[in-house]
This record gives structure tokens, C-alpha cells and sequence, in this order.
């Protein structure tokens, strides 16, 4: 999801939400077993390098370029040879601000192609549920999006253990919800 509001596919453009979107992923204490953990790293540090969203931090950018080092599944679900092409060109970009004095942040990339065609209206409202989901109370709502999406591959591939997980984390959430309203 994150990727769709970076290079606004069915979304409009929003890099700092996809910053969020991509810390809160990396904050799920399921993530370092997802074989998206190192895809997760490498936007992150992605946008931290060039200011995408966030305000540019080198040092931090090699923290998730370390992590990405450090990790069993190094490709990450992109595919290796992108995956590769990405992490050299992170890694490059992060030894050029550290030992050359580095560049400016590097301009956000324009809106992918594919958004320039009419826009999926489905696509879009389920963007646009997740999102107001994400920005409200409600973290049950936000579990139960993401186990459908998941679960039924829309946005991503079909991945019935994730989706287990995120069903039992909605249901953990609305208890919790439950409670405190009580």
C-alpha cells in the first residue's frame, strides 16, 4: 500500500503517508518472519536517503540497509534482480552522502504511468477505506482490511497465513476496543 501512495497508483501522491504506512509495517512484531521484511527495509531506507516523505537521515538509511544485510530472505517479494537493482542503487546513494559529501535529496518520483489511466474506482475505494481506517480509532477496522487483502490478493499476493494473522490481531483489536469503551 505504501508503494501506491509513493508513486500514486489509484491514489493521489502522498509520500509521507507512505512513510507511515511502511513504519507501521515494520513495527508489526510478525514482520521480521514476512518474507516482505526486507522490501519493507529497503523503501524505508529508500525514503529516508532522499527525503521521501520524511526528512532526509542518512545514518538512518544505513540502519535499513544493515537490517537488509542481516536478513535471511535478502530479495525481498519484488523479484531478486529489481530487488538487487534497488538495493545497489540504496547502497550507492548512502556511500555517496556519507564519503563524497553526498547530493541533494533526490525529487520524488512522478506519479507511476499507470495511474495516469482511468483509476479502478474499486481500487480506489478500497484505498481510500484503508487509509481513513488508518487515520481513525479504529485498529480492529485497519486488521480486518488488511486480513481481506490478503486473504483474496487485492493489492498484494495471496498470502492465507498473513491473513490468518492479521484475523487474529482484528479480533485481539476489538476486544481491546470493546474494553476500553466499557
Amino acid at each position: 500500500l505504501g508503494d501506491m501512495y509513493l508513486r500514486g497508483m489509484h491514489a493521489d501522491q502522498d509520500a509521507a503517508f507512505a512513510v507511515r504506512l511502511y513504519e507501521e509495517c515494520l513495527a508489526s512484531e510478525f514482520i521480521e518472519y514476512c518474507d516482505c521484511y526486507s522490501s519493507a527495509c529497503l523503501r524505508m531506507g529508500e525514503c529516508l536517503l532522499n527525503g521521501w516523505g520524511t526528512d532526509r537521515d542518512v545514518d538512518e538509511a544505513l540502519r535499513y540497509l544493515e537490517k537488509i544485510e542481516a536478513a535471511d530472505e535478502p530479495k525481498g517479494f519484488d523479484g531478486e534482480v529489481i530487488f538487487q537493482q534497488r538495493f545497489a542503487r540504496l547502497r550507492d546513494g548512502i556511500e555517496h552522502a556519507m564519503y563524497a559529501g553526498g547530493d541533494e535529496p533526490v525529487p520524488l518520483p512522478p506519479a507511476d504511468a499507470s495511474s495516469l489511466r482511468e483509476r479502478d474506482p474499486e481500487e480506489t475505494r478500497r484505498l481510500t477505506a484503508i487509509r481513513t481506517t488508518l487515520e481513525g480509532e479504529s485498529k480492529a477496522k485497519t486488521w480486518k482490511l488488511l486480513e481481506e487483502h490478503y486473504r483474496r490478493g487485492i493489492f498484494t499476493p495471496i498470502d492465507e497465513p498473513f491473513a490468518a494473522y492479521c484475523k487474529s490481531r482484528m479480533r485481539h483489536a476489538a476486544r481491546e476496543e470493546r474494553k476500553s469503551r466499557e
